[in-house]
């Protein structure tokens, strides 16, 4: 049955076809997209229940870091800087840490740095600033 006999000839289609057309549809347009998605979670069970394959979009770097502890009476600071091609921002942020590892005092923020490279120089200038 095609779409110009229920429009033309006056044939009815059946709640079930219409549902499995639907389904067909919403599946085949969810795996045929090629970009990556943000999805909600709360979506995330609707989307499955159409069956449509999920392409979260991957990390772009992970990395494992072991945190050393300062001597004692000493608090330690560790930064770093990331940056998002495609707002061309950098975001940068520090956290201090004492010799227990108990979170002491932390920061978060956008740097105006041009070029890119002096990014990594203004988060330490920042650190040691919070530091005095």
């Amino acid at each position: 049955m095609t779409i110009n006999d229920i429009k033309y000839n006056n044939r009815k289609i059946s709640i079930i076809i219409s549902i499995n057309m639907i389904n067909t549809h919403v599946k085949i347009l969810g795996d045929n997209t090629i970009k990556n998605s943000f999805i909600l979670v709360e979506d995330v069970t609707i989307i499955k229940a159409f069956g449509v394959t999920i392409c979260p979009p991957r990390a772009p770097n992970i990395k494992e870091v072991i945190w050393s502890p300062p001597k004692p009476g000493w608090i330690k600071c560790n930064c770093d800087e990331a940056f998002n091609a495609s707002f061309n921002i950098v975001g940068a942020g520090g956290i201090f840490r004492n010799h227990l590892g108990d979170f002491v005092f932390g920061f978060a923020e956008k740097i105006e740095s041009n070029p890119l490279f002096l990014a990594g120089v203004s988060i330490v200038i920042k650190c040691m600033d919070y530091a005095i």
